[in-house]
Order: C-alpha cells, then sequence, then structure tokens
C-alpha cells in the first residue's frame, strides 16, 4: 500500500500515527449531536482491535456517552463482512430494523445497508471539495485515495436511508426515523 501511495515506510513515523489512532480528535459536533441522543443506546461497531477501541474512547471522553463499544476482531473477520453485523444484536440485543447505523465511511454504509440496518451516511468530504485537492500522477496522491474512499456512494449504487453532512443533522433524523 506505501509503494502504491508513492511512500517509504518510516517506523517513526509509522509509530507516531499508530499513536495518533489512540488520540482522534473528534469532530467538533460529535460530543453536541451525541449529547442530543442522551437516552438512545449508542454505540460503536469498529474494525479496530478492541485495546485500540478502548484507548480511543477513554481519549476522546466517549467513553462518558456510549453504552457499548464492538470490535469484529473476536469474529476474526471485518466490514462490510454481512457477520460483522450481526454483532450489534448479539451484543446489544437490538434487530437490524431497530438500528440507525451511521457512518462517513461508504463501504461501512453500503455493508450495513445490504445487512438490512437502517443507514445514515455522514458525507463529510463532498466530491466537489475533494476535486479541488486531487491531483494527477504516475502514483496515487493520498488525497486522490482519500476521495477514492471518502466518496464513492454514488458509483456504490446503494441507497441509504438518509444523507447528512454532520453529526448536528443527526437528532433530527432519529426524530423521523422513529415517527
Amino acid at each position: 500500500m506505501l509503494r502504491c501511495l508513492g511512500l517509504d515506510y518510516e517506523r517513526a513515523a509509522f509509530e507516531r500515527i499508530i499513536d495518533k489512532y489512540l488520540h482522534l480528535d473528534l469532530y467538533p459536533d460529535a460530543m453536541d449531536a451525541l449529547a442530543a441522543l442522551k437516552g438512545k443506546k449508542l454505540a460503536i461497531l469498529s474494525n479496530g482491535s478492541p485495546d485500540m477501541l478502548n484507548a480511543l474512547v477513554k481519549n476522546t471522553g466517549l467513553d462518558r456517552v456510549l453504552d457499548a463499544t464492538l470490535s469484529v476482531d473476536a469474529k476474526k473477520i471485518f466490514k462490510p463482512n454481512p457477520q460483522a453485523y450481526t454483532l450489534i444484536e448479539e451484543k446489544l440485543g437490538v434487530g437490524p430494523r431497530e438500528v440507525l447505523f451511521i457512518s462517513s465511511n461508504p463501504w461501512d454504509a453500503c455493508g450495513a445497508k445490504a445487512f438490512g440496518l437502517n443507514v445514515a451516511w455522514i458525507e463529510r468530504v463532498t466530491p466537489e471539495a475533494m476535486a479541488l485537492l486531487c491531483v494527477e500522477s504516475e502514483t496515487i496522491a493520498p488525497l486522490t485515495m482519500f476521495k477514492a474512499l471518502r466518496t464513492q456512494m454514488d458509483e456504490l449504487a446503494v441507497e441509504v436511508d438518509h444523507r447528512v453532512r454532520s453529526l448536528t443533522e443527526l437528532p433530527k433524523v432519529v426524530v423521523a426515523y422513529e415517527s
């Protein structure tokens, strides 16, 4: 993958990146949106390892608002494999039709929708904004790779239930979803 991106492996840089995953910054709208959803069962379903997820959740303060942090690690599979999404019912006791699955990853939103979950896709990176940042080259520039991963929803041809631009829109989506 590094070669594809035109990058060399540097141990110190790799360790800084891995450490950053334990201390990611939340989007500015995250805590307000989650606070507005108080009383709802809130959880993370991630491809990350339990150790990484637990550290990240604690370091960001999400441990104060989440009911659960679910890792696919125990099943030895990764999203968007349909078996990954079975963890929601197994661990939280809610069926697919009772869930509003939220993701900014198109591949994850599509996998959740194909599994039968209600899905809200957060379109944080619009194709218009990314077009200004991406360039042509013999190797794939990091921003081009980011664009490929974040703006592929339309190419995947899966209709999600809701498309939103920020977490601040979620409380309204949840109210509409419940009625």
